[in-house]
This record gives C-alpha cells, sequence and structure tokens, in this order.
C-alpha cells in the first residue's frame, strides 16, 4: 500500500451510457468515481460510484474566465474557475437555442458583462450583480457616442425600455428594490455576439470590443 490517493482521468466512448472506454474491470476495481458531463452549453458531475456513500447526485457548474496575467506581448492569460449554478439555470443553458437580439438589446448586454468583469467581488456561485446606475451611466454613454443626437430623455427611454425588455426575456433580473441587475437564465447565449449569428455594425463592434 502507498498511503495515497491514485486519481485516474479517462474517457467515454461515442455512448456514455456504457461507461469508460476500455475493459470492465477498470471500472469495477475504482473506490469511487466522478463523471463529468456536458450537455449544450450546462456542465454537471455526478458521484458515478462511490464504494462507501451514496451515488448518483448530480450537481452543475459554469467555468468563468479569469485573466491570471499578462504576457510578453501585452496580451492578457487567461484560466478558467469552477463556479456551482443552480440546476434551473443549468436547465436553461442545455434548453437553449439561439436567439438573436436588437443591436440596442446587444449594446444593453455586453454593457452588462463589462461592468460585471469590473465588479468580480460581488460575484458568488454563478450570480453577477451589477448597479443600475453604473448599467445606465455606461450604456448612455456607449449609445450617444453611436446616436450622438440623442437628448437626456431619449437616453433615459431607451435605457429603461431595453432593460425591461431583457428582463422580461429572461436576458437580464432588474431589482427595483435594491436598484441592482444581475444575469437571467438566458444570459449565455449573447456574451459573444457572433455566437448568435448576428454581426453589429462596425461603430458598434468597436464600442463592445
Amino acid at each position: 500500500m502507498i498511503g495515497g490517493l491514485v486519481v485516474l482521468v479517462a474517457h467515454t466512448g461515442k455512448d456514455s451510457a456504457k461507461g469508460l472506454r476500455g475493459h470492465s474491470s477498470l471500472f469495477a476495481a475504482l473506490d469511487a468515481a466522478i463523471l463529468v458531463s456536458r450537455k449544450g452549453d450546462a456542465r454537471s458531475w455526478k458521484v458515478d460510484k462511490a464504494k462507501d456513500g451514496r451515488d448518483g447526485d448530480t450537481h452543475y457548474f459554469r467555468l468563468n474566465v479569469v485573466e491570471i496575467g499578462i504576457d510578453k506581448d501585452g496580451k492578457a492569460l487567461t484560466s478558467c474557475v469552477v463556479v456551482p449554478e443552480e440546476s434551473s439555470n443549468a436547465a436553461a443553458r442545455s434548453a437553449f437555442k439561439p436567439v438573436e437580439l436588437s443591436e440596442n438589446k446587444a449594446l444593453m448586454m455586453q454593457t452588462f458583462e463589462e461592468c460585471a468583469a469590473e465588479n468580480r467581488s460581488v460575484e458568488h456561485f454563478g450570480i453577477a450583480i451589477v448597479d443600475q446606475t453604473n448599467l445606465k451611466k455606461k450604456f448612455q454613454e456607449k449609445y450617444s457616442r453611436i446616436n450622438q443626437s440623442a437628448s437626456p430623455d431619449t437616453l433615459r427611454t431607451i435605457f429603461n425600455r431595453n432593460l425591461k425588455a431583457l428582463d422580461s426575456e429572461g436576458f437580464l433580473k432588474f431589482n427595483r428594490d435594491s436598484m441592482q441587475v444581475k444575469r437571467g437564465s438566458k444570459q449565455h447565449a449573447v456574451i459573444n455576439i457572433e455566437a448568435i449569428g448576428r454581426n453589429l455594425p462596425d461603430n458598434v463592434k468597436k464600442l463592445v470590443s
């Protein structure tokens, strides 16, 4: 006996229901096994085998990209951290079908993620919290650079209209009591505008890139 822990990393075949690749004695010899899987954009892990405990419980998570430094060319070095996620959000991810957003809604979502990145200290269990006042200020600054003739009343109306729409559609969640904005169950769909099959105008791309 080595008095230690041996961890093996293996893969399932094309049919994950058939278990690990290779001889069946591999799985039989394990004291415990954790199965990590992905369906669509939903990631999960479960105890697939526990010699002296309960198995079968599924736990969901998502990967958050974080900056860990700068390379010699001045570009950001990134990695991922695992963040627990509620099963309801994970289910929405796996069932999600791409949608198109209007330019204003896309700009709002990108502005939200920009604010969230600046405020990482308040992100817990996959929930990014953004102050509505800060989001409004940044959104209106970006919008006014695209539409220079927009009046203060127009800026306020555009912001309120798009925030309300994104809230009702599940992309954002606005709490009027705390005046805070959180990610909705569909937030993952619009972080990368290209991924939803929509190309923003060049003047908008410069603002959100």
